[in-house]
């Protein structure tokens, strides 16, 4: 008998339109003490598969090294640990970076629209580029993407609310002010269905912060969650 472990299916799209104020609640509490790993390294040119062979973390903008390697299980869960903390009092939450670079991503793609189309250029599926051209034509491929980037700016837009009120620092709190602003000039004032959901958020940040207090009276330091799983098993005759 072959024992194995799926990871439980679920629908993008579903959970894009029912599950994204919670999911995001939850998201952006999980990330509260962490961040995004950008990569583990060593001076040399074949990296090892072990962290113990590594001399070097590097966590976004940050980069512990040492001398020695981190042979040490402990030292190695300190130090990366550390690491994510020291991002995260920096850059804030890792969700409100995401929705940045969305809206960013967004407004570009738009300005670069819009630009071609002032120059007159073409897309040429020959020489795989844009190029001038007398005969004006549709860049549809380049629209359907510029409407997916702003979908995903929107539906990132409720997180802004609980990242002002939730921020570790003033720093964060000015980063999400400035997002705030941002998202008004290129999508315009957020509408009532942005704000409930953004109350929404904050209700559900709430009560996850209530019971991280409570974790951490216990004597944890935070809580994890692991994504639902189901068993299989398979028997081979």
């Amino acid at each position: 008998m072959v024992v194995g472990w799926n990871p439980e299916c679920i629908s993008m799209n579903k959970v894009l339109r029912c599950c994204l104020p919670v999911s995001l609640a939850l998201l952006l509490l999980s990330l509260a003490g962490c961040g995004s790993v950008s990569g583990l390294t060593k001076e040399s040119a074949n990296a090892p598969m072990r962290i113990a062979d590594f001399s070097k973390v590097e966590v976004m903008d940050f980069t512990v090294s040492n001398p020695k390697k981190f042979e040490d299980p402990k030292e190695q869960a300190e130090v990366l640990k550390d690491a994510f903390k020291r991002k995260y009092d920096v850059s804030g939450p890792g969700i409100l970076n995401m929705a940045i670079t969305a809206v960013r991503g967004y407004a570009k793609a738009e300005a670069d629209r819009t630009r071609r189309e002032a120059e007159s250029l073409v897309w040429n599926p020959e020489s795989l580029r844009y190029e001038k051209s007398d005969h004006a034509a549709d860049d549809v491929f380049m629209g359907q993407r510029i409407r997916r980037l702003q979908k995903i700016a929107l539906n990132l837009r409720p997180v802004l609310l609980p990242a002002l009120l939730f921020a570790p620092n003033r720093a964060a709190r000015i980063k999400a002010r400035k997002a705030m602003r941002l998202y008004a000039k290129v999508l315009g004032q957020a509408g009532p269905g942005v704000i409930l959901k953004g109350v929404f958020l904050v209700f559900t940040g709430f009560k996850e912060q209530v019971r991280l207090w409570f974790r951490r009276a216990n004597g944890y330091e935070d809580i994890v969650y692991q994504p639902p799983s189901r068993r299989a098993e398979y028997r081979i005759s």
